[in-house]
C-alpha cells in the first residue's frame, strides 16, 4: 500500500492563504445579503438641533393654563428641530430623553407627515415611550431632496408629559440628541408635591377624569356639599341628626349606557372641616363600608336603554361636609373613541339645581414640518358631537376645503408649487385636505400672510348609509375666535393650530309604498313615481311597484326626525288604457328616527274599467256625387239568396262602338259590387226591424 507524500510547505502556505481569503470573500457577501435585508438603525444626527421650546401645565387635552404644577399634573412639551443645511438620511434620528421627573401621558407612535403636491409623506416615524421620545427618517427624505431639490427641513414637535417626581428647582434636566439639557418649568417653585387636601365647601357639580384610547368605563362623579344643598332642596337637613332624602337623576349623552353592577355605584364622604378623610358610606347593592355609613340606604334605577339613572340616597346628612357618587358608564364602543364627545348632566329632583360634564380625548402628540423658510401652514383637529356619534366609525375623514389668496403672485416663490388648482391670476386656488375624526392633519405649506378660508361639507364623511344621518354645521375655532361654517387664518411662520367640531343626530328614512285594485289579472301595472317635499329637502321615488313593496327615497343628504313630508304622485305614471283612476291625494308624513326603520308613505290606486259605447243602425253607403244608376233589383223571397239586378246604359250618338263596351264593362264591376252591398244592408235592416 503506497502512502502519498505531504505536499511541500510552500503549497500548504498556498492553500491556507487561499481558504482564508474564499472564507472572508464569503462572509463580505453575506455581511453584504445581511446589510441589505436589514432595517436601517436608528442614530441620533448631532448636524439636527433640538430645541425645547418650552414646559406648559395643561389638561388632558393639551388646553394650556398658567402656574406651577405639582406631582400629578399634565404638563405641555413644545419643541423645534432643525435640519437646515442638513443632508439627511434614511435612518438618521433625533432624541429627547425626559429626565427623572416627567414622563410620557400616552406612550404612541405616529407619523410626521406633509402634505405635497396633493399626497400626504412621511417624513419621519416618531415613538413616544415614558422615558424617551425618537424621530427617526424615513428614506422620503432622500427621495425630496434628490429628486426634487427640497431642503431645508424644520419643524416642530409637542407631547403631553406627566409630572411623577418633585423638582426643587426652577428647572429639570434632559438629554437631548445625547447633551444634557436643563429645560426651565412651569411657573414657579419647581415641582411641588401633590396637594394637601383643605376643605371647602362644594357646590353641586358634575366631572369626569382623563380619558385615553385605553378607557373602557367612564369615571363620572357627582359631587355635593351640604351647606350648598340647605335651603335649596326641600325638606334637606345636614344637622348630623335628622335623615333626609336626596333623588338625583343622571342622564348620558350619545356613546355610553349605565354600568348595571350596582357595586361599582358608590356614596363617599368626601370630606369635612374637621376631616379630610374620604370615607366610603354605602354602595346601591347593599354593602355598608363604615360605621358610618350605616345611616344611609342608596339605591339606583334605570330606564330600559340604561340611559337615565334614578339614584335615591336617604340618611342622616352631616355638616359642613361635601359628598360625592361615582357613576360609571360604559363606552359603547368598547373603548373611547378619539375627538368624540361623550357627555352626561345631573339634577337634583324638586330643585332647579343642574349640572353637566363632558369628555374626549384626542391625540396626545404631534408634530409639524417645514420645508422652507418663510413657509407655514395650519393643523386641524376634527371632533365630533351629537346623539348618534355611535355610529361615526373610528377614522371617519372629512373632505377640507381650502381657497387660498396668497401675498403676491405663485411664479415668485423659487422652489415652491402651489397646491391644488391655481386660478388664472396666479394669487387664488383651492385645494382639498382629508380630515380625520380625532386627529390633527396638517394642509400644505404656504407662504406666510397667505389668507387661508376654510370650509367643510359633511356630507363628504365616509360612512355607511350616510344619508340617514343629519350633520350640524361645522364649527372652526382658531385660537379663542369661533366661527360658523367656514374659518379664516393668515399663515404664520409655523403650525396654526385649528379645532373643528360636528354633531350628528340621526335623521329619518322616508319611503312609499302602492297597492294597486280593480285592474283585470291580465292587465300589467306600471311602476309609479312620486314626489316629496321634506322641509328644504325635495325629490323623487321613482320605480315603485303596485305590490305594496315599501320603496325608500334616496337624498343627498340627512332628514332631520320629526320632520314633515309631503308626498305626492305623479299624475302621468299612473295611467292605464282601458280604465279611468281619481288620483289619489298628497299624503303627509312625519319621520321617524331612522333607527326605527323608514316611515312609509302608502298610496292606493282603484282603477274602473271605461264602459263600452252603444252602435246604432247603420246608413246605406253614398256612392258619390253623380247621379246613381237605376236599379230594379229582383228579392228573393228568402234571406239567403243573393239579390239580383240589370242595368241599363243608353249610348250617346256618335260614340264608337268599342268604346262602349269598354266603357260598360269598367263600369259594371263596381256597380255590381255597390248593389250587393246595398241589397245586404238592406236585408240586415229589415231583419232587425222584424
Amino acid at each position: 500500500m503506497s502512502t502519498l507524500a505531504p505536499p511541500p510547505r510552500s503549497a500548504r502556505r498556498r492553500a491556507s492563504r487561499s481558504v482564508v481569503t474564499a472564507v472572508v470573500a464569503a462572509l463580505a457577501v453575506l455581511l453584504a445579503v445581511v446589510g441589505l435585508s436589514s432595517p436601517v438603525s436608528a442614530a441620533n444626527n448631532p448636524g439636527i438641533v433640538v430645541s425645547i421650546a418650552e414646559l406648559q401645565k395643561a389638561d388632558a387635552n393639551g388646553n394650556v393654563s398658567d402656574g406651577f404644577v405639582r406631582v400629578g399634573d399634565v404638563v405641555k412639551m413644545s419643541l423645534t428641530w432643525d435640519a437646515t443645511g442638513v443632508v439627511l438620511a434614511e435612518g438618521d434620528s433625533f432624541t429627547i430623553e425626559l429626565g427623572p421627573s416627567l414622563e410620557a401621558r400616552e406612550p404612541r407612535s405616529f407619523p410626521l407627515t406633509r402634505t405635497h403636491g396633493g399626497q400626504e409623506v412621511t417624513i419621519a416615524n416618531c415613538d413616544v415611550t415614558k422615558p424617551a421620545i425618537t424621530c427617526t427618517f424615513t428614506a422620503e427624505v432622500t427621495r425630496l431632496q434628490d429628486e426634487e431639490g427640497i431642503s431645508n427641513f424644520k419643524g416642530d414637535f409637542w407631547t403631553l408629559l406627566m409630572a411623577t417626581g418633585t423638582e426643587p428647582g426652577e428647572t429639570t434636566t434632559m438629554t437631548v440628541n445625547d447633551t444634557p439639557t436643563e429645560v426651565d418649568l412651569p411657573g414657579t417653585g419647581g415641582i411641588r408635591a401633590p396637594r394637601v387636601p383643605t376643605y371647602v365647601p362644594s357646590t353641586f357639580f358634575k366631572v369626569a377624569t382623563p380619558i385615553n384610547a385605553s378607557t373602557t368605563i367612564m369615571p363620572w362623579s357627582v359631587g355635593f356639599g351640604t351647606e350648598h344643598l340647605e335651603g335649596r332642596v326641600p325638606g334637606f337637613v345636614a344637622d348630623g341628626a335628622t335623615s333626609s332624602t336626596l333623588v338625583i337623576t343622571e342622564s348620558l349623552g350619545a356613546g355610553q349606557t349605565f354600568v348595571e353592577a350596582l357595586s361599582s355605584w358608590n356614596l363617599v364622604q368626601a370630606g369635612s372641616s374637621t376631616s379630610m378623610t374620604r370615607v366610603s358610606l354605602v354602595n346601591a347593592a347593599g354593602r355598608v363600608y363604615d360605621a358610618v355609613g350605616q345611616d344611609f340606604t342608596y339605591t339606583v334605577s334605570f330606564n330600559a336603554d340604561k340611559t337615565v339613572a334614578t339614584m335615591t340616597i336617604t340618611g342622616v346628612f352631616q355638616p359642613e361636609t361635601n359628598y360625592a357618587v361615582n357613576v360609571p358608564t360604559r363606552i359603547n364602543a368598547g373603548t373611547a373613541q378619539e375627538g368624540v364627545v361623550y357627555r352626561n348632566s345631573v339634577s337634583i329632583d324638586g330643585t332647579d339645581l343642574t349640572a353637566a360634564a363632558q369628555r374626549y380625548y384626542t391625540v396626545n402628540s404631534g408634530g409639524s414640518i417645514s420645508m422652507a423658510p418663510g413657509f407655514g401652514n395650519v393643523e386641524v383637529t376634527k371632533v365630533v358631537d351629537g346623539e348618534a356619534l355611535d355610529s361615526v366609525p373610528a377614522g371617519t375623514s372629512f373632505d377640507l376645503v381650502v381657497d387660498y389668496k396668497l401675498p403676491r403672485d405663485a411664479s415668485t416663490y423659487d422652489g415652491w408649487t402651489a397646491p391644488g388648482t391655481l386660478n388664472a391670476d396666479g394669487r387664488t386656488g383651492t385645494t382639498t385636505v382629508k380630515v380625520t375624526v380625532g386627529r390633527g392633519v396638517q394642509s400644505d405649506v404656504f407662504p406666510m400672510n397667505t389668507s387661508l378660508t376654510l370650509s367643510e361639507d359633511p356630507s363628504t364623511a365616509l360612512m355607511a348609509d350616510a344619508a340617514t344621518y343629519v350633520w350640524g354645521t361645522p364649527v372652526f375655532q382658531i385660537g379663542n375666535q369661533s366661527s360658523d361654517s367656514t374659518g379664516t387664518v393668515a399663515v404664520g411662520a409655523s403650525t396654526t393650530a385649528v379645532r373643528l367640531s360636528n354633531t350628528v343626530s340621526y335623521g329619518g328614512v322616508l319611503a312609499v309604498s302602492k297597492t294597486v285594485t280593480g285592474l283585470a289579472d291580465d292587465v300589467t301595472a306600471p311602476t309609479y313615481a312620486f314626489e316629496y317635499v321634506c322641509g328644504a329637502v325635495t325629490g323623487t321615488i321613482e320605480n315603485v311597484p303596485g305590490d305594496g313593496a315599501v320603496v325608500p327615497a334616496a337624498p343627498s343628504q340627512g332628514i332631520p326626525e320629526g320632520t314633515t313630508c309631503t308626498v305626492t304622485e305623479q299624475t302621468d305614471a299612473a295611467d292605464v288604457d282601458g280604465y279611468d283612476l281619481t288620483q289619489p291625494e298628497p299624503v303627509e308624513v312625519t319621520l321617524a328616527r331612522s333607527t326605527d326603520g323608514p316611515t312609509v308613505a302608502e298610496f292606493t290606486n282603484t282603477y274602473v274599467p271605461v264602459a263600452a259605447p252603444t252602435q246604432g243602425p247603420s246608413e246605406p253607403p253614398t256612392l258619390g256625387p253623380s247621379e246613381p244608376p237605376t236599379l230594379e233589383p229582383t228579392v228573393s223571397p228568402t234571406a239567403t239568396e243573393q239579390p239580383t239586378a240589370t242595368v241599363s246604359a243608353s249610348s250617346k250618338p256618335g260614340t264608337p262602338k268599342g268604346t262602349l263596351a269598354e266603357t260598360g264593362a269598367s263600369v259594371l264591376v263596381p256597380v255590381l259590387v255597390a248593389v250587393a252591398a246595398l241589397g245586404a244592408g238592406a236585408l240586415l235592416v229589415r231583419k232587425r226591424r222584424q
